[in-house]
């Protein structure tokens, strides 16, 4: 699923290497109607596959001033609600 502030979306691809920078940097851009701004965070939870295999777009989404952070699943469905409840604007893709 992709979670954009308070709305939740299907995530089609299922193959979490299949992210690319543009897509995130669509997302990024595409969010903001419906966070009105700019997300603080986009969270890759994964459930299965290794966080180093990701460590390449993390460099590419750092380069081009993403905040982009990979963490595995249950990290991340336990920090989508911290910053939900902290009212944070967040963009999260769980794969």
């Amino acid at each position: 699923i992709c979670i954009i502030g308070n709305d939740i979306f299907q995530w089609k691809d299922k193959n979490y290497l299949n992210i690319s920078v543009e897509k995130l940097k669509e997302i990024f851009i595409e969010s903001k109607v419906f966070i009105n701004g700019e997300p603080e965070i986009i969270l890759l939870g994964l459930t299965k596959g290794k966080i180093s295999n990701m460590l390449d777009l993390k460099k590419k989404s750092m380069a081009e001033k993403l905040p982009f952070e990979i963490m595995k699943h249950d990290a991340a469905c336990r920090t989508i609600n911290i910053l939900t409840m902290e009212g944070r604007k967040i963009i999260a893709i769980l794969i």
